[in-house]
């Protein structure tokens, strides 16, 4: 779907849940940081959802140790 539709912040976002169900936070930021970014970009509004499914990986990401 990316290929398809890569102005879309919503297919980053469920590349991003697919990542998250696969244990993969690394992959899962990346995505969630890229629905952002694309939406910001073409001027649509970022999910609620994303917005806090970003902060809630990063926040964790803060979290861990050096």
């Amino acid at each position: 779907n990316v290929q398809a539709y890569p102005q879309s912040a919503n297919v980053y976002d469920s590349l991003g849940d697919g990542f998250l169900a696969a244990a993969d936070t690394a992959s899962a930021l990346t995505q969630f940081r890229k629905a952002v970014e694309v939406a910001h970009r073409t001027g649509v509004p970022v999910l609620a959802e994303t917005q806090q499914k970003l902060d809630r990986l990063e926040a964790s990401e803060n979290a861990q140790p050096d």
